[in-house]
């Protein structure tokens, strides 16, 4: 029988039973955010499916709130009505009342509470009981439950304790997954230019080295980018302008290769790109691009840094690993400042300039 029956006729069960329904419910919901095998998206998931069941509800949603815009994080919908990163306008939430009312709201009957004037009652649901979630003490977003079924009695004060409780451990939940994802970052990422580091790259070099050598269809280009007389910047102007002048010049690249291109900071002021599916030719024209972009004034406050690359590139199947290939392509770059020239392309068999 349901908690809250839809016949007035059926009655209500007893308070022992709720307790033990929920306890049960609840038990369901702690073993599942104890399983070592399951993500953490999974362990949300879990939560909002049980809670569902918990409030004889059919939607259960974790949102992220971004300014006006409600994200729908994880999501379980009978219907499947509604997916994940689905965007909506908080104000036409019932959220948005949550977000105000700083703990557990519930909304037994839409039409018949104060509410009922308010643009939640768009979306069609007639039930809803939610409470905010805040990750690190910052709010978050909510999360709720919702259905398109009216109840004929209020929410019970066990139920806004239960969704407090399932609510705190939501925000468990979150700020270890944020946690793990800004160790992951700060592991395989330069903290200055938030670009992949040395490593990292080199572990995606690798990859795209063995794809090669079973493709015969697949190529890359490598390209090495130094900054020519970089120390004279921090000499001139500061650390904190060589700063400002390496996080600009990483933008800059970024700005004239593809999405789905590798960038890294290899080193001090050396920079390096994985250019996946490209000619001989298209790859100088993109390493004179990259040239030509960084070459343009950068302002660091009252300040003009004025900055100038030398790029070694090289193509795969000019080496058999990493090493070999970082290698010729830094020996390319030395070349090319040497010869005064912006760029050099240099392989087993050519060397060309430009």
């Amino acid at each position: 029988m349901d908690i809250y029956s839809t016949n007035e006729s059926v009655p209500q069960i007893n308070l022992y039973e709720r307790l033990l329904r929920k306890y049960e419910l609840m038990q369901s919901v702690f073993s599942i955010i104890s399983r070592k095998d399951l993500s953490f998206s999974q362990m949300i998931d879990g939560i909002l499916q049980e809670g569902c069941r918990l409030f004889d509800e059919d939607i259960g949603i974790v949102s992220e709130i971004k300014g006006d815009k409600y994200i729908v994080r994880n999501v379980y919908s009978t219907d499947n009505s509604i997916e994940q990163g689905q965007v909506y306008d908080v104000n036409g939430t019932f959220c948005s009342i949550t977000l105000k009312s700083n703990g557990p709201l519930g909304i037994a009957d839409v039409k018949n509470s104060k509410w009922k004037k308010h643009p939640c009652i768009k979306t069609g649901l007639k039930s809803y009981i939610g409470v905010p979630i805040t990750v690190e003490d910052r709010p978050f977003g909510t999360l709720n439950f919702s259905s398109s079924r009216a109840k004929v009695s209020p929410f019970p004060d066990i139920d806004m304790e239960f969704v407090e409780t399932l609510g705190d451990w939501v925000s468990m939940i979150l700020a270890r997954a944020i946690m793990l994802d800004e160790l992951h970052i700060l592991a395989t990422h330069d903290s200055l230019t938030g670009l992949p580091n040395r490593k990292y790259f080199q572990k995606r070099l690798d990859s795209c080295i063995h794809r090669a050598k079973k493709d015969k269809n697949y190529s890359f280009a490598l390209l090495f980018i130094d900054l020519d007389r970089f120390k004279e910047v921090n000499d001139q102007f500061g650390h904190y302008a060589g700063d400002a002048t390496l996080k600009e010049v990483a933008l800059r690249i970024e700005d004239h290769v593809r999405p789905r291109d590798n960038i890294g900071r290899f080193a001090g002021d050396e920079f390096i790109v994985l250019i996946e599916d490209v000619s001989d030719d298209h790859v100088m024209d993109i390493a004179s691009r990259i040239h030509e972009g960084v070459r343009e004034p950068i302002h660091v406050e009252d300040k003009t840094v004025n900055i100038e690359t030398s790029i070694g590139i090289t193509l795969s199947g000019n080496a058999p690993d990493v090493k070999g290939l970082i290698g010729i392509a830094d020996k390319a770059m030395y070349k090319a400042k040497r010869q005064n020239k912006r760029l050099c392309l240099l392989t087993r068999t050519k060397q060309i300039y430009k």
